[in-house]
């Protein structure tokens, strides 16, 4: 499905490629969600990129190489564009002219379904429509030549309805424009292991990016701890013990999914295959690593434990059905053992009375759970009543769902 024209085929073309995409270094857009910009960043600088933050995400320098890399160990990315252009651009006919000049036939892949976004901000390009009108034409009128007398016939789509899409951004600047293309494809949350679900989970990168911010607060980010029991004592279908077995073990979250870059023509299969097949965890440490699942729901417990084995975790993880206000730490935690909580409480249409919840939970810890640390997802205006023995902090503030929510770190003293 989606076969590359023939024209890839010609030794020309295949010089082209090697030329101008697979020997140059480019610019590399990486975006994610911008109340957790700082941990993106903190993510890419571990993985060795100086990277600049830009309008709508990171822009780093590198190679294909580089794009595979970001695509496939990034826990917090969203997506991961690749710069086809660069230009001047004042008006709807200079981002024709100029965009028709771009190379397409050696970014994108006809076959595929377009979907065009533009996004301008103090530009003298009065619409982004016209904007967006404009790049679709210079695109249309690249590939007529080179298609003529080929079965593909170019197409556009206004929404991501179609089985794959292909990406094409363009960010206008005052007078400046750039011109991304997509490599990512489906959202770079969707791992692969989370086939079910219990109802309203969070999505993969955002409970990576508060995972990474709680870590970080308790001095155990970037340098990660050998000995830790992670617990997430409502645990649903296991998506915050996931992400937290990946950060904590090293592996890569991209590594069961498929990429949009795998269709496009100037895709390195070798170079893909062998970065998948040589990913480095931590090792031995990682055996140290816990992690603490528990929910009142039975079915919730079956596909928590179902989605970790998937994540290729079942070896580090204990899930059980229990209700938490029947749990002491020591059920959780051995003694004198490191630990840390991270929960996505019930909110929303889930449970309209959800202060009363939140309140006991405070309070079953300051009876229950001395000396532990964590945090919990919760409504944006919830506001902590005084719990004595529990000190709070909101750490952060995020969109999950639709619904604002916050993150917010409890301690609970002796």
């Amino acid at each position: 499905m989606f076969k590359l024209p023939q024209y890839t085929e010609s030794k020309n073309f295949e010089r082209h490629i090697k030329r101008d995409i697979k020997a140059k270094l480019h610019k590399i857009l990486v975006r994610g969600s911008m109340p957790f910009f700082k941990e993106l960043d903190m993510e890419l600088t571990n993985l060795g990129y100086t990277a600049q933050e830009v309008y709508g995400g990171f822009e780093i320098e590198g190679k294909i190489e580089d794009i595979y890399r970001i695509n496939l160990f990034s826990s917090t990315a969203s997506r991961v564009f690749l710069m086809a252009g660069r230009f001047h651009a004042t008006a709807r006919e200079q981002i024709f002219r100029r965009a028709v000049n771009i190379p397409w036939e050696l970014y994108i892949n006809p076959a595929i379904p377009i979907r065009i976004q533009t996004q301008l901000e103090k530009s003298p390009v009065s619409h982004e429509g016209e904007a967006e009108r404009a790049l679709r034409d210079a695109i249309s009128k690249r590939f007529e030549p080179l298609l003529e007398d080929s079965d593909i016939r170019l197409s556009f789509a206004t929404e991501d309805r179609t089985q794959i899409v292909q990406r094409i951004l363009l960010i206008g600047i005052r007078n400046a424009a750039k011109v991304y293309i997509d490599t990512t494809g489906e959202h770079l949350a969707h791992r692969g292991y989370r086939t079910q679900h219990t109802g309203a989970p969070i999505k993969e990168h955002l409970a990576a990016s508060c995972i990474i911010r709680l870590l970080k607060e308790e001095d155990m980010y970037p340098e990660l701890p050998d000995r830790l029991f992670f617990l997430d004592p409502f645990c649903g279908s296991g998506t915050i013990l996931a992400e937290a077995g990946i950060i904590l073990t090293g592996d890569a979250p991209g590594k069961n999914r498929r990429n949009l870059f795998e269709k496009l023509p100037w895709h390195q299969e070798k170079t893909w295959e062998y970065l998948k097949q040589n990913i480095e965890t931590r090792g031995l440490a990682a055996t140290k690593i816990k992690l603490i699942g528990r929910d009142k729901d039975s079915d919730a417990v079956a596909t928590a434990k179902a989605n970790l084995t998937r994540a290729g975790l079942q070896d580090f993880s204990e899930i059980n059905s229990a209700n938490f206000f029947s749990t002491e730490k020591s059920d959780l935690v051995p003694t004198r053992r490191k630990a840390i909580f991270l929960s996505n409480l019930p909110y929303g249409e889930r449970i309209p009375a959800g202060k009363e919840l939140y309140d006991r939970i405070l309070e079953h810890l300051a009876k229950k759970h001395h000396g532990l640390t964590g945090a919990f997802i919760l409504p944006e205006d919830y506001n902590p009543k005084p719990v004595e023995g529990i000190i709070t902090s909101k750490i952060g503030r995020f969109s999950n769902g639709g619904i604002r929510v916050q993150l917010l770190m409890v301690k609970s003293i002796f």
